[in-house]
């Protein structure tokens, strides 16, 4: 196995690894050690044949330090386990206010002091980054022009201290 990773994401952690080509898996398993230290199963996963890259999430992680593991089970009945991910999770307060929403002209966007530059990024209903702003420690809102912005739904996506705070924004004319 290579590569076990993980992001923050909506107040989520999302590991993701690689499988190796010498492991012909079953399954995986991802595990996370609760606090009288026994592991736990929160998500399986069975692999398509091809399939290298996988993703899964812990919806509910502790405050705090949690520690994941991917249990791996071969065909051959054979059960391995990864290195052991630790993530320091602190959920924090975003209270990001996007508004008026929806909108068709001029967009407010007030978000609570960062003690870091932080940056705002909007997404279109394909994915796409339509506006990127970098955004000040010292800033506590900005406004936006989104008249050109083809009518339709848009993600706003605060990235601040490595976790990523969501909000949905219609442009209607």
């Amino acid at each position: 196995m290579l590569g076990l990773s993980y992001q923050v994401i909506n107040r989520s952690i999302e590991v993701s690894w690689e499988k190796g080509n010498d492991l012909n898996s079953h399954y995986f398993e991802l595990e996370k050690l609760d606090n009288e230290n026994i592991w736990h199963g929160i998500q399986y996963l069975r692999p398509n044949v091809d399939q290298v890259t996988f993703h899964t999430i812990d919806r509910n992680p502790s405050e705090g330090m949690n520690y994941f593991r991917i249990k791996m089970k071969s065909r051959e009945g054979e059960t391995g386990y990864s290195e052991t991910l630790e993530v320091y999770f602190e959920p924090l307060s975003f209270d990001i206010l996007v508004y008026p929403n929806p909108t068709s002209e001029l967009l407010i966007i007030n978000f609570p002091v960062a003690s870091e530059t932080s940056e705002m990024r909007i997404l279109d209903a394909l994915g796409r980054e339509v506006e990127r702003l970098s955004i000040s420690p010292l800033s506590e809102s900005t406004e936006l022009n989104v008249s050109t912005f083809k009518e339709g739904y848009y993600t706003c996506l605060w990235i601040k201290e490595g976790q990523v705070e969501k909000r949905k924004l219609l442009i209607m004319r």
